[in-house]
Order: C-alpha cells, then structure tokens, then sequence
C-alpha cells in the first residue's frame, strides 16, 4: 500500500468528490420531503453516475484486475438476486418493483452496480483503514460492514418501492444471506484487486450512510 490514501484530495479528485456530495444530498432532500414527484426513477441513472466517479478516482490506473472484478461482481451479485427472487432460498420472498429500471427475468439490472458500489466503497475504505491487516480478516469484516449497510438500507429501500418482503419485513434469512454473498464479493475484491485505493471511498461509504439514516428518519 502506498501513501496515497494518507494524502487529501488532488486537484483532479475535487471535481468528482463535489459531484458525489452534492448529487447524495440534493438527492436525500428531495426524496425526504418529496419535493419532485417521480424523483426516485433517476436511482438507476444516479447509481451508473456513482460507479463512473468511482472509477474515474479509482488507483492503481490502469489495471486489468479492476475491471475483471467488476464483471464477477456485477454478474455474481445479479445472479445471487436472481436466485433470490425465483428460489427464495437466499435471501427470504420477495419481489422487485419498478424504481431501479429494466429487468431481465424480473431482476433490474442496475443491481449488480449497485452490488459493486457497496463491496467496493466497503473495502477499498477498509484498504485505507487497515493498512496491515491480512485479506481473509478484511474479507470478513467487509462482508459484517455489508450486512449493518443493509440493515439500513431495508426500511427506506421498502419505502421507495426498490423491492417489497412478502411477509413485509426483510427476514432474517436475508441478512445471512448477505454476509455469505458479501463474503464471496468481498474475498474476490482482496484476491483480485488487493492494493486498490480510492480517497472517494469513504466518502461514498459515509454518503450511504447518511442518505439512509436521513430517510429512515425523515422519508
């Protein structure tokens, strides 16, 4: 790991970083107070727009790693959604609404970008935390971060209609569910891309949270 996430913001991260805060908390606003009917359909754009300044900050550059673990994440996490929705033995019952845009076999496909924003926001902020820590326990506290990231997301993501629980509450099969998937995210991250930085990381992490707590508390 090099000095790079001990140093602030470059010039040419500034930019991005704006764009990043200013689109999450104009967005929280208006979502909180609904003040644009039809607000949440721009989910599916905004979550593309997250992964480009993600990746426009992402370090090392250029890296062939970066862009295999994106294709396994984005196609595991779709799949792990798939076999949620139609087995219901993953995650618990439940169906998918139509805020998060095109489906293919009843799964919206900006899914597994929003799968690599998490697994990636989640551990490149670790690889800046805990520098010296190995790749299984960073691994391992990835995928428990992932879960607690989702026990947030579940009421606000009900409430704007993302996806709906058959018994109305996501189950505690869902959260397993998560940890196991997380893990498998997670582990692949630090095998295939171990050394990657990004000084966006946290802030997109932080960014979640926020957004999240803000509408489970005002939404």
């Amino acid at each position: 790991m090099t000095a790079f996430a001990k140093t602030s913001l470059t010039n040419r991260e500034r930019l991005p970083a704006a764009l990043l805060v200013s689109s999450y908390l104009f967005g929280m606003v208006v979502l909180a107070h609904g003040w644009l009917d039809g607000f949440v359909y721009l989910t599916s754009p905004h979550l593309l727009f997250c992964l480009v300044l993600m990746l426009l900050t992402h370090r090392p550059m250029p890296a062939i790693g970066i862009w295999i673990w994106l294709a396994i994440c984005f196609i595991l996490g779709w799949t792990a959604e798939f076999i949620g929705v139609h087995y219901k033995w993953l995650f618990g019952e439940y169906v998918y609404g139509d805020v998060l845009g095109p489906k293919i076999f009843g799964i919206p496909l900006i899914i597994g970008v929003n799968w690599i924003l998490v697994v990636y926001g989640v551990c490149t902020t670790l690889n800046m935390l805990f520098l010296k820590t190995n790749r299984i326990m960073k691994a391992v506290i990835a995928a428990m971060v992932l879960v607690s990231l989702d026990f947030l997301i579940e009421p606000v993501a009900i409430k704007l209609d993302f996806w709906t629980w058959a018994l109305g509450d996501p189950p505690t099969q869902n959260f397993i569910g998560w940890f196991c998937v997380g893990l498998i995210q997670t582990s692949l991250f630090y095998l295939i891309v171990p050394l990657s930085e990004n000084r966006l990381a946290p802030v997109l992490l932080l960014l979640q949270v926020l957004f999240f707590g803000y509408l489970s508390v005002f939404g």
